[in-house]
């Protein structure tokens, strides 16, 4: 039996990421055949329209990610941040 393919597709930026992260998701075809998982460093107080912002330029959904929810292909998900301390 073949293992199974996780295609995922991971966007991480730093602090201008706001700007350039709707960029590159705007780029990506409505039927793409892969998740998108976006990782954008941000402050302690993460911006609340961070998500809604990128939703703009994209055709995929983007929706904040939630605990153990599973990854699918043909939508993209950002993780609220967790303090390192």
């Amino acid at each position: 039996m073949a293992p199974a393919r996780r295609d995922t597709i991971i966007v991480g930026a730093s602090a201008g990421g706001v700007d350039a992260v709707p960029r590159i998701i705007a780029q990506l075809p409505r039927d793409l055949p892969a998740a998108v998982l976006i990782v954008q460093h941000m402050a302690v107080h993460p911006h609340p329209m961070f998500v809604d912002i990128v939703q703009r330029q994209s055709v995929i959904p983007v929706r904040w990610a939630e605990q153990g929810e599973p990854i699918t292909p043909a939508r993209s998900t950002s993780r609220l941040p967790v303090r390192i301390s």
